[in-house]
């Protein structure tokens, strides 16, 4: 699925609120729809795989949830490296 040209596409929203067609014009440059949903899926995973995680709510010190951080960062790292 193609995108109609840019212009013709703003046309459209024109009685969207501004704040939403800054949100939409973000996703423009994608191409189509399929590839903005391959990228937020992808983006919301790698946000939960980089999330500290507690147990029954129990506090975890900044410095530990850094080193957490670190640790998958680099495992993503590496992966993006091999592949």
């Amino acid at each position: 699925m193609v995108l109609a040209p840019l212009s013709e596409w703003l046309s459209q929203t024109a009685n969207t609120p501004p704040g939403h067609q800054a949100a939409l014009l973000s996703y423009a440059g994608f191409g189509s729809f399929d590839a903005v949903a391959r990228f937020c899926t992808a983006h919301d995973e790698l946000r939960d795989y980089l999330r500290s995680r507690t147990r029954f709510n129990e506090a975890v010190s900044l410095a530990d949830q850094r080193r957490l951080f670190q640790g998958r960062w680099g495992e993503v790292c590496a992966l993006l490296q091999a592949a």
